[in-house]
């Protein structure tokens, strides 16, 4: 599993109660963003690649600038640099993860919401 704190997350051939870090561009295998303090946790953590998944809400996203700079109300993606999301230039490629709160123009960390569409 990764270590970053919180990172796009796609799963894996594991099964279902199994997830990996996401790398590449408008992954449509996401399901969620890994939260370093989760509100809630519904479920088990049972599994070798264990890791509390936001489903929705705010969450800490590392981010790349690989789409171009983000600002505030971008949709964001998975992107090809492993459990980094990117801005999302075309949501018609594939799932977006949520949208930015904040502005980053390069590698970092930014608020987002995550809704997967």
């Amino acid at each position: 599993m990764n270590d970053k704190p919180s990172y796009a997350e796609a799963s894996a051939g594991e099964g279902y109660k199994s997830a990996r870090a996401c790398d590449k561009k408008y992954d449509p295998t996401v399901i969620g963003v890994v939260s370093e303090k989760p509100g809630l946790v519904i479920g088990q953590l049972d599994s070798k690649y264990k890791a509390p998944v936001a489903l929705t809400g705010v969450v800490k996203v590392l981010v790349n600038n690989s789409g171009g700079q983000i600002n505030p109300g971008d949709l964001l993606t998975t992107s090809a640099i492993s459990g980094e999301a990117m801005k999302a230039t075309n949501a018609k490629l594939g799932t977006t993860i949520g949208k930015a709160l904040e502005a980053d123009s390069g590698k970092g960390w930014i608020m987002a919401i995550v809704n997967l569409k």
